[in-house]
């Protein structure tokens, strides 16, 4: 059975470039499908073309459904997740090349 789970985004720039590449590589570590809404799209979660298409920023809402024999371990490591990322549009503005280790979903 399915698991569905609201997220808000709370990294800076969002799912892009080197954090929508560690989703994906955590994704992939799973059997099981992971799909992600925000607006009117919805990405395959395996997928850097999808999640980048996707262009989902920080504090966006998105829709993670999960479905396979492994599904309840990757929506719990998707809730404590946490990756090297900034906090703000001014901490990447002013710092560029200083990241932190940020928790990046709050699940609503």
């Amino acid at each position: 059975m399915a698991i569905e789970k609201k997220f808000k985004i709370l990294i800076y720039p969002g799912l892009h470039t080197r954090p929508g590449a560690k989703f994906v590589q955590l994704c992939n570590k799973y059997e099981s499908d992971i799909e992600i809404s925000f607006d009117d799209k919805v990405a395959n979660g395996k997928s850097m073309i999808n999640i980048m298409t996707m262009a989902a920023p920080q504090n966006a809402y998105i829709t993670v459904k999960v479905n396979g024999v492994d599904e309840e371990m990757l929506v719990k490591e998707l809730t404590e997740w946490q990756t090297e990322a900034h906090k703000s549009k001014e901490d990447f503005d002013n710092f560029p090349d200083k990241h932190e280790l940020l928790k990046v979903f709050k699940i609503i």
